[in-house]
């Protein structure tokens, strides 16, 4: 498990823990390096996605269909009126409070 932190840490060797990741809770086995890594959490910057908003607090919300489908599917994790885009809001002739525009980072938490 240590190496594959250290040297395949990226989401593609969640794959190799998907059976066995309640074994090795079971066993007593120490995954805190495992679940602080990059292996069950995945950043993503996607262009079908904003990238700014006015908004700058953490949301958590579930995902449950495919990760090759995320693309298009905004809307349907953050279908609030609060979310939408800043080009949607310029579209409609809304003004928000706010002056600043922040950068927005997604990541999906891949853990079984």
């Amino acid at each position: 498990m240590k190496y594959v932190v250290t040297y395949q840490n990226n989401f593609v060797s969640s794959f190799l823990f998907l059976r066995n990741f309640t074994t090795l809770l079971d066993k007593g086995i120490e995954v805190k390096e495992l679940l602080d890594s990059q292996v069950f959490n995945y950043e993503f910057d996607l262009d079908e996605w904003p990238s700014t908003h006015f908004n700058d607090e953490e949301y958590l919300r579930p995902y449950n269909e495919n990760l090759f489908d995320l693309r298009k599917h905004y809307k349907t994790v953050f279908p609030e009126d609060d979310f939408q885009t800043l080009e949607e809001l310029s579209e409609k002739n809304i003004k928000h409070e706010s002056n600043k525009v922040f950068k927005i980072k997604y990541s999906l938490n891949i853990l079984p």
